[in-house]
C-alpha cells in the first residue's frame, strides 16, 4: 500500500525549518517588504505557468515520476535559498522550487486519493488525509521550536538542514507504486485534450468551480499574512526571535492537531456548518489581528489556522470528490495555477501597501475582504445537498 509511504514522506518533508524565520532571513539581505512580496508573486507566477503541464504530466506519464522529479527540484531550491546572498539568487531558488512545486502539488494528492479509492476505502479519506496530518505534525513543532534557534546560530542552517531532508526522502519517492489507470498514448494530442477537458470539467461543474472560489477568497488574506508579514507582526505585538520558539510550535501544532481530526469537526457540523466556521474564524481573526496591538492577540492567532488547516484539507477532500478521476492531477493542478496567479497580484499588492501603511491596517483591509467574500460565497452555494 502507498498510504504508509506517503504518511513517511510527509513525516521527511515536514521539518519546515524556516517557516518561523523566512522573513526575517531574507531582511537580513535588506530585501524590503515589497521585495520580500514579489519573491513570494515570483514564486507563484512560476507556479501558475507549470502547474498544469506538471499536472498533465502526472496524469499521462507516471505520477511517482512526478513526485521523484518535484523533490528532487524543491531540495535543490531550498538549497540555492540557503546559500544565497542577494535577491537574484533568492528569485533563481524560488523559480526552481516553484516548478518542484508544480510537479508535488496534483501529483501527490492525485496519487494519495487514487491509492484510497483503489483499496475501497474512498468513503474514509478526509479520517486518512487526517491522519496523515498527524504524521507532519511532529516534525513541524519540532522544527517550529529548532528554527529560531538555529536561525540565531547560523541563519543559513534551517535551509540547508531542510534541503537535506527534502534529498533524503527521494529513497521513499522510489519505493511509492502507481495506481492503476487507464491506459493512453503519451502524445502531444491527449496532453492538450487533458488540460482543455480539466478547463472545461471546472468551469461546467459549479460544486468544482464554487469550491475553487471558496478556497482561493479565505487562502489570500491568511497567506498574505503567513508568506509576508508574519514574523516582523510577532515582533511589533511583543515578542522576540527567541519566543518564535515557543510561538510557532504552538500556532502550527495545535492547528495541525486539530485538522487531523477534520472528519470528527465535519460531521459534529455538517457541510453548510463546516463552511460557515470557517467563513466566519478567518474573517473575525483577520478583523482583529489588523486592530489589536497586545501578545493575547495571539489566541485568536492559533484559532484562525486552526480555520485555515481545516479549510485545507476538508477543501482538498471535496475538490477529490467531484474531480474526474481521469484527468484529477490536471483539474488540481488547473485550480492551483489559478489561485497562485492571483495570489501573486495580492502579495504585490499587499507589499506595497504595508511598505506604505503598515501592517496592522493592511491586515484590517484583508479581514474586511474576507467579510465581503464569505457573504457573497454564502449567497452564491449550489442549493443540493453536495456543496
Amino acid at each position: 500500500s502507498n498510504i504508509w509511504k506517503i504518511y513517511l514522506l510527509q513525516f521527511l518533508q515536514g521539518f519546515w525549518f524556516v517557516l518561523p524565520i523566512f522573513i526575517l532571513y531574507f531582511q537580513i539581505f535588506n530585501l524590503s517588504y515589497t521585495q520580500i512580496s514579489t519573491l513570494e508573486a515570483a514564486y507563484s507566477i512560476f507556479f501558475f505557468i507549470f502547474a498544469i503541464p506538471c499536472g498533465a504530466f502526472s496524469d499521462l506519464i507516471n505520477r511517482n515520476l512526478s513526485i521523484f522529479i518535484g523533490t528532487i527540484m524543491v531540495a535543490v531550491g531550498m538549497m540555492i535559498l540557503g546559500v544565497g546572498n542577494s535577491y537574484f539568487i533568492f528569485f533563481t531558488g524560488n523559480f526552481i522550487w516553484a516548478i518542484g512545486d508544480g510537479f508535488l502539488f496534483s501529483a501527490r494528492g492525485a496519487l494519495m486519493y487514487d491509492s484510497v479509492k483503489q483499496v475501497g476505502k474512498e468513503q474514509e479519506y478526509l479520517k486518512i488525509s487526517g491522519r496523515a496530518n498527524i504524521f507532519s505534525l511532529f516534525p513541524l513543532i519540532l522544527s517550529g521550536f529548532l528554527g529560531p534557534i538555529m536561525f540565531l546560530y547560523s541563519p543559513r542552517l534551517p535551509w540547508l538542514l531542510m534541503a537535506g531532508l527534502w534529498a533524503l526522502s527521494i529513497i521513499v519517492v522510489l519505493f511509492l507504486v502507481e495506481p492503476d489507470k487507464d491506459n493512453l498514448e503519451r502524445s502531444f494530442k491527449n496532453y492538450v485534450n487533458k488540460i482543455r477537458d480539466g478547463l472545461k470539467f471546472i468551469i461546467h461543474e459549479k460544486h468544482l468551480f464554487w469550491i475553487m472560489m471558496f478556497i482561493l477568497a479565505m487562502a489570500i488574506p491568511i497567506s498574505f499574512f503567513n508568506e509576508i508579514v508574519s514574523q516582523a507582526y510577532y515582533l511589533e505585538i511583543g515578542f522576540s526571535i527567541n519566543n518564535f520558539s515557543i510561538i510557532f510550535p504552538v500556532i502550527y501544532g495545535v492547528a495541525s492537531l486539530t485538522a487531523s481530526q477534520s472528519h470528527r469537526l465535519a460531521k459534529l457540523l455538517g457541510e453548510f456548518g463546516s463552511f460557515i466556521f470557517i467563513f466566519t474564524i478567518h474573517s473575525i481573526g483577520l478583523v482583529l489581528m489588523g486592530l489589536l496591538r497586545t501578545p493575547f492577540i495571539l489566541i485568536v492567532i492559533i484559532i484562525t489556522y486552526i480555520s485555515r488547516d481545516f479549510r485545507w484539507i476538508y477543501g482538498d477532500t471535496y475538490i477529490n470528490k467531484y474531480a474526474d478521476s481521469k484527468i484529477r492531477a490536471t483539474i488540481l493542478s488547473i485550480i492551483s495555477m489559478i489561485i497562485s496567479l492571483l495570489l501573486s497580484v495580492f502579495y504585490i499588492l499587499g507589499g506595497y501597501l504595508t511598505d506604505i501603511l503598515g501592517i496592522f491596517r493592511v491586515l484590517f483591509m484583508f479581514g474586511i475582504f474576507t467579510v465581503i467574500c464569505s457573504f457573497i460565497l454564502i449567497f452564491t452555494k449550489p442549493s443540493n445537498n453536495k456543496i
